[in-house]
């Protein structure tokens, strides 16, 4: 009997007596068994490494739809392979079996991880502890923790050579055997130098062991010496991750740990930004949003002073203090046609702002409705979750329409139905509307980066460059499984698509402005071409801020 065979006899053994159902078909269980027989024996090699690659991207999509954590860099990892076709350096693969094989037996191996959530204030000084607790795997010297931050959390820099200073990073124990030593592993990705590998702090035990039910907690900002604390970023979030890895003996294995939901929220009111319709009908009843907000644009915290409100620099109305950061005036009308531009003014003088300009005619033949086509969150490598990215395209930037377009390399099956019930649940006719949509991630040679979007969220698959890893394959199996009627593909510059080729039925606009800058001569290679595109903007904005990512450049449809 062969050992794959005796380990998936363990497994089903496992759940016969549990009573529990596999989540794996008897088919891809067989497949996955193998898999995991298969590392161990042989390391993956170019020979293996792409039809590995394909049971693990089955099996993590499975595992994903349990609802149970996924390993944070797993998609990815298989991406290299299935998507961008990496050839040497699969030791990250057979690292994502040996990980998820962990988790797949036995639930409970990992632990579990507990923070400080805040709220804390932006650019304030902060304790935050995480605190783990061991699992049913233990612990074993020269193993311990790599603390790492995300490239993009401009927390302040970690420490921990001097306990007086700001920033400094302590670790402890509820085991009084165990002690720590310091060192670093090199890690890269979204945990570490995102193009290239960076030292990363870590604790390792250096005597002792950690057995079930000993904690251990991480400090970030420990004042016990005198520091000040952790310097917080200056950008708000409901889910800012400080990422935690687990070393469970002395290897090179590395298991993430799940991010906790650490929120930090705006600060005190530097300024104020109004939202209105473009355009408008005499006599015709609209909302005008008033947005308090700090320094660094975040919805800002209380206390919310008064405002007087103009129009055409005449006094217009009064907001009382007090109150949500964002005030909704409904009902408003204009019975002149005109062009109408609202200010405000804090009562004390000191805060102005204003907001877009309102077109108000007799009946407009057309209307101007503002989107953003592009934008991430921690579904893939940015900050944030879907929640908060609908919420802040709804309320904080007041979008007409928006598409949570999140990168497919890094996205499994669980966080796409995710998406599409995001669209359901925030959609509003005629107020709001949201598309379902994701990035499909390639290299330029290979085609480049291309937005699709839907007309509607129901029974949609995404072709994702796992399986569709050229344009034209994109194109072709868009036009498989779904209507053309009800796809729009486009192509941006950052990480440029491939302007030779174009599906004019799929591909009617291309995105020349974002976060990444103004790229003309990318709708212009478009034209040189013979392809009749538009052009769109977008703010490609990776921390759950579509539409208003303010003070960094972005753009709008």
């Amino acid at each position: 009997m062969s050992r794959a065979t005796v380990a998936i006899l363990s497994v089903w053994l496992a759940l016969a007596t549990s009573g529990a159902e596999d989540y794996l078909s008897p088919e891809l269980r067989a497949k996955v068994e193998d898999l995991k027989a298969a590392i161990e024996t042989e390391p993956s090699s170019v020979a293996t490494a792409r039809e590995r690659a394909q049971t693990l991207w089955e099996w993590l999509n499975a595992y994903s739809l349990t609802g149970r954590y996924v390993p944070v860099n797993s998609t990815s990892t298989v991406s290299s392979i299935l998507t961008y076709n990496q050839v040497g350096g699969f030791g990250g693969l057979d690292s994502t079996v040996r990980e998820l094989a962990i988790l797949d037996a036995d639930p409970d191996a990992l632990g579990t991880l507990s923070a400080d959530t805040g709220p804390y204030e932006v650019r304030s000084y902060a304790t935050i502890r995480q605190t783990y607790t061991v699992g049913t795997r233990h612990i074993l010297p020269g193993g311990g923790f790599v603390v790492s931050r995300h490239f993009m959390a401009n927390f302040g820099r970690y420490q921990t050579e001097d306990p007086a200073a700001d920033n400094y990073i302590s670790i402890a124990s509820s085991n009084p055997n165990v002690r720590f030593s310091r060192s670093s592993v090199s890690q890269s990705g979204m945990h570490g130098g995102f193009r290239r590998a960076i030292d990363t702090l870590t604790f390792r035990v250096a005597s002792g062991r950690l057995t079930q039910g000993d904690t251990v907690t991480i400090t970030y900002g420990d004042t016990a010496g005198g520091g000040r604390g952790l310097l917080m970023p200056d950008f708000s979030s409901d889910r800012m991750p400080l990422p935690l890895y687990l070393v469970f003996e002395d290897s090179d294995l590395l298991i993430s740990l799940p991010i906790q939901p650490i929120r930090i929220v705006g600060s005190t009111v530097a300024g104020v930004h109004g939202f209105a319709p473009s355009v408008v009908a005499v006599g015709e009843p609209f909302v005008l949003s008033v947005r308090a907000q700090d320094r660094y644009y975040n919805r800002a915290a209380h206390p919310i002073p008064g405002w007087e409100v103009f129009v055409n620099g005449d006094k217009y109305a009064d907001i009382e203090a007090g109150g949500d950061a964002i005030r909704l005036l409904k009902g408003l009308s204009f019975e002149k046609p005109g062009v109408y531009r609202f200010s405000f003014r804090s009562k004390d003088g000191l805060i102005e702002g204003t907001a877009n300009p309102i077109l108000v005619e007799e009946n407009p033949a057309r209307r101007i409705y503002w989107g953003d086509t592009h934008g991430h969150s921690g579904f893939a490598e940015g900050i944030g979750t879907p929640e908060r990215f609908m919420v802040w395209a709804r309320d904080d930037a007041r979008l007409d329409y928006v598409t949570h377009s999140e990168h497919d390399i890094w996205m499994d099956d669980f966080e796409w139905n995710v998406l599409a019930d995001n669209v359901r649940r925030y959609s509003k006719e005629g107020e709001f509307i949201a598309f379902l949509g994701y990035e499909w991630t390639i290299r330029n040679y290979q085609g480049g980066h291309h937005n699709v979007l839907f007309r509607t969220p129901d029974e949609r698959r995404r072709i994702p460059a796992q399986e569709f890893g050229t344009l034209s394959l994109l194109y072709q199996g868009l036009r498989t499984h779904h209507d053309p009627e009800d796809v729009v593909v486009i192509p941006h510059a950052h990480q440029s698509g491939d302007y030779r080729l174009n599906d004019p039925m799929l591909e009617p606009l291309v995105e020349i402005m974002s976060q990444h800058g103004t790229f003309e001569w990318f709708g212009q290679m478009y034209l040189n071409h013979g392809h009749q595109v538009g052009f769109i903007a977008a703010s490609d904005n990776h921390l759950s801020q579509p539409g208003y990512s303010a003070p960094k450049p972005g753009g709008l449809a």
